[in-house]
């Protein structure tokens, strides 16, 4: 199979899993990366491909979904020695889930746009029940082409996607709602 035709997905924690697992269950095909390799034994029946690092999951796949505790592991799996922006090409997607701060987004954002790769901050709004249902809420900010790009995962996902404006805009409407 094609690079672009896997999504990566970062962090199958609380809401993590229950995301990751609704794009498996509407064929997304998945490369899957957690610290605890005990987390992908849901995904088997879908053919979702578990990886050994973040790294080798942007090498498998051109678009990179992350779902992470905070702005720290966040900047470290992105940003950090052998991350994703490491080893992503001009072109792909790294859409970050998580919750963090602004300038964490903004950071991101120029490190990507710096690398010709595009970046998107997605905050997830409702609760893990939601995440697990299928009907999260996303707060998103990207450019309108990778909006476009990333709208079906988000769709797969949730149900409310605000489409926010620009990288950086996401984080701040969830930081101000």
């Amino acid at each position: 199979m094609e690079r672009d035709e896997h999504t990566g997905f970062i962090g199958l924690g609380v809401m993590g899993e229950g995301m990751a697992l609704n794009l498996a269950r509407k064929q997304f095909s998945l490369v899957l990366y957690d610290t605890r390799s005990e987390q992908y034994g849901n995904f088997s029946e879908f053919g979702s491909v578990p990886a050994s690092s973040p790294a080798e999951v942007m090498r498998k796949a051109a678009t990179v979904l992350t779902v992470l505790p905070g702005p720290k592991e966040v900047e470290e799996v992105i940003l950090g020695s052998d991350g994703l922006l490491d080893n992503a090409v001009a072109g792909d997607v790294i859409m970050d889930l998580s919750t963090v701060l602004p300038k964490t987004s903004d950071k991101l954002a120029a490190a990507c746009a710096a690398r010709g790769v595009s970046f998107v901050d997605a905050p997830i709004g409702r609760l893990a029940q939601h995440a697990w249902e299928g009907t999260s809420m996303f707060m998103v900010g990207a450019h309108k082409e990778d909006f476009i790009k990333i709208r079906p995962q988000l769709e797969a996902m949730g149900t409310t996607i605000i489409h926010c404006g620009m990288p950086g805009t996401g984080t701040r409407t969830k930081s101000v709602s």
